[in-house]
């Protein structure tokens, strides 16, 4: 591996002498401050994309043309033939995995929680159910806004489940007219989509129409809620009305069932690219819920489990081979998650026929959880993923109990229970609260002490995560990756890496701020935080990295040593012409005797750029801790935020400019990982023109 080691020895003998003869060793560099205010204006991000003024946003010209991890392996395809699964499904029977309503086994929910649930059940006895008018469809259409539909449509959403989950704990009756209230406003809508849906299969429509059912994630969310209520108290509704379950039936098959059993089109199905994400297992596994319950004939549920094994392959078949989530921790539920859900569904409906859990990347895909763990409550947020996140703990515990992984399951013991009422929207009653709640005993009994691990190295989402120690908040932590830059949920961000300190960060991924409908548009990386230049990451001869699949990494290594870890990114093919660019190799040594993180930056150009004057180069590094000159030159001191304490030093060499720009943030999104500012460290050089090579070493180290 070249790792410049030659270079690593010279750094630390020499307090970081310049070794490329640009600059002029005698030379101080400047060390200047700015500011600015990332103040975001969402009322214009919104219209910038409304479907009235713009009508192509939903078109994208940056297709994602396939997915960097692909791999035909077609695991579920494989293992089970469709005459396996049609006799398993028979042999089956009735689709009951829970018992009826107000059994005793429902006394498994704490006595507090319990009569929380059902106290909120009965603030919505004769709840005045809101509707979803017109103008809140044409507010998405002129303006761009989600923010009125979505509060009416969560609503209803959570007051149905939430009626539903107290019939179930109580098993009295006294919820199901309210219930039917619920059931019957949600069949009478239109279409189970959000508007910003509606816009991508029927642009410039504005308004949903009957015969143009549109199958997102709202859409099938609705339809496993009405899956539920149907599995739970369709006998009581049909009692008040024998209209109730036919009509449910109804609607599942036209918003859901139907579109996702005949159509081969929608991008995440990846029947036309290979690529997809956490759609994937989220909708099929609420399509599958709906398939048990509703379908009415062997054959018919038959057909509807092999649509759903062939799209979950799909989903599969762009996964890393290591079980890397390119998406992120924060994804990770809707994801491996999901997946969990719809895996648990066909080992149920098949009596345990369908049973993929030893396979190695399905449980890899889980063991991904503590490998992207930094220290609680922080998480490696490459992509749009949070950096403090709180994961729910009884679906990794699940997941770990189902592969195999104790450290999963210990990992999961460590994290607090989520309760019911822990967001504004659906908690997914069936596939999460009830199986949670079945599992929760075994999950607070268990002993077993999560070891974290100080080194882990994902080779095909090419991340690597090192650690001072065993103890998650002593010493530094570093998690480096290469990647290109299509993932799913992607920021421009190859060879990117964050560091932190005892637990807290220093160099960070600021993240993603509150979604818009700029966010998923072709927009999207106007966005200053989906930028390389707000990553840790270099503009190069004033350019930094495109966006697309063709923008990568052309190397990622890394390596366990004796004193910690190595890695380095080639990283030259992730920027465009403009950058001059022959060769770029970001090697980064974590030393755990020095407590220094070594990042050397070696840059080969293709000429020396003399008409403008040498190439230049603009090192950022993004923190949310206080940067000020050091007391030598070549220094800047990392100071934190909140307690005025000296916690790091940055080393540069001492030749080349600085530039600290306080960046004042008003995203509620950002604010609540980093507070009201962050900073960005410039650190910039121009090389001689006759000057095609450089090697420019950084140190991060713990002050004295």
């Amino acid at each position: 591996m070249p790792l410049h080691r030659n270079f690593l020895i010279l750094l630390w003998s020499s307090s970081l002498a310049l070794t490329f003869p640009a600059l002029a060793q005698d030379r101080v560099g400047a060390f200047e401050f700015s500011s600015e205010i990332k103040r975001p204006d969402m009322a214009a991000e919104a219209k910038d994309t409304a479907p009235k003024y713009n009508p192509t946003a939903h078109v994208r010209t940056t297709t994602k043309e396939d997915a960097g991890n692909y791999q035909q392996r077609d695991i579920l395809g494989h293992r089970y033939d469709p005459d396996q699964i049609r006799a398993a499904l028979i042999g089956a029977g009735a689709f009951r995995p829970y018992p009826a309503t107000g059994d005793v086994a429902y006394r498994a929910l704490p006595a507090d929680e319990r009569k929380a649930i059902i106290a909120a059940a009965e603030g919505y006895l004769g709840y005045d159910w809101p509707t979803l008018t017109a103008m809140l469809y044409l507010d998405h259409y002129e303006t761009g806004s989600l923010r009125d539909f979505q509060l009416g449509y969560f609503e209803r959403i959570k007051a149905l489940e939430t009626l539903l989950y107290a019939e179930v704990l109580e098993g009295e009756g006294r919820f199901i007219r309210d219930i039917a209230n619920g059931v019957w406003v949600i069949c009478e809508q239109t279409t189970w989509a959000q508007p910003a849906h509606l816009n991508v299969e029927l642009p410039g429509a504005g308004l949903p129409t009957r015969d143009h059912p549109i199958l997102a994630l709202l859409a099938s969310e609705t339809a496993a809620t009405l899956a539920a209520v149907h599995y739970f108290v369709a006998d009581e509704l049909n009692e008040l009305n024998p209209q109730f379950g036919p009509r449910m039936r109804e609607e599942v098959r036209h918003h859901v069932l139907t579109p996702y059993f005949e159509r081969t089109d929608y991008w995440w199905m990846a029947y036309e690219k290979p690529f997809t994400n956490n759609w994937n297992p989220w909708i099929t596994s609420n399509y599958l819920l709906c398939a048990l319950v509703f379908a009415e004939t062997d054959e018919e549920l038959a057909g509807y489990v092999f649509k759903a094994v062939d799209v979950l392959d799909h989903f599969l078949n762009v996964y890393p081979e290591d079980g890397g989530c390119e998406e992120g921790p924060a994804y990770w539920d809707h994801a491996s998650g999901r997946l969990l859900d719809c895996l648990r569904l066909l080992e149920q409906a098949t009596d345990g026929l369908i049973n993929i859990y030893d396979d190695p990347l399905v449980r890899e895909m889980g063991n991904f959880m503590w490998y992207a763990s930094i220290h609680t409550p922080w998480y490696v947020n490459f992509a749009d993923a949070l950096a403090r996140y709180k994961p729910d703990a009884s679906t990794l515990f699940r997941y770990g109990k189902a592969v195999g992984s104790e450290n999963l399951m210990a990992f999961a013991a460590t994290k607090p229970l989520k309760p019911y009422f822990s967001q504004a929207r659906s908690e997914y009653l069936f596939l999460r609260q009830l199986p949670n709640m079945f599992v929760r005993a075994e999950l607070e009994a268990y002993g077993r002490e999560f070891e974290p691990s100080t080194f882990v190295t994902l080779p095909d989402l090419e991340t690597a995560y090192v650690r001072y120690s065993n103890d998650t908040g002593d010493g530094f932590y570093l998690a480096a990756k290469g990647g290109y830059n299509a993932e799913s949920h992607n920021h421009n961000d190859v060879g990117s890496y964050l560091v932190f300190l005892d637990g807290e960060p220093l160099l960070i991924d600021v993240g993603v701020g509150t979604y818009t409908s700029k966010t998923f548009s072709e927009q999207r990386y106007e966005i200053w935080s989906m930028q390389s230049s707000y990553h840790n990451l270099p503009d190069i001869n004033g350019v930094g990295q495109p966006h697309m699949i063709q923008w990568r990494s052309d190397s990622f290594t890394a390596e366990e040593t004796a004193d910690g870890a190595e890695s380095e990114s080639g990283i030259a093919a992730a920027y465009p012409t403009e950058a001059n660019l022959s060769d770029y190799r970001r090697a980064i040594e974590f030393s755990r005797a020095e407590e220094r993180i070594a990042i050397n930056e070696a840059i080969t150009f293709r000429d020396g750029r003399e008409s403008a004057g040498g190439n230049r180069v603009d090192f950022h590094f993004m923190t949310q801790h206080v940067p000020a000159r050091g007391a030598e030159p070549g220094t800047i001191t990392l100071t934190h935020p909140q307690n005025d304490t000296m916690r790091a030093v940055l080393d540069y060499p001492a030749a080349m400019d600085v530039l600290v720009t306080k960046i004042e943030l008003e995203d509620p999104r950002f604010i609540a990982s980093w507070g009201g500012t962050i900073y960005r460290i410039t650190i910039s050089t121009r090389l001689a023109a006759d000057e095609l090579t450089a090697d420019i070493p950084f140190v991060v180290r713990r002050s004295e």
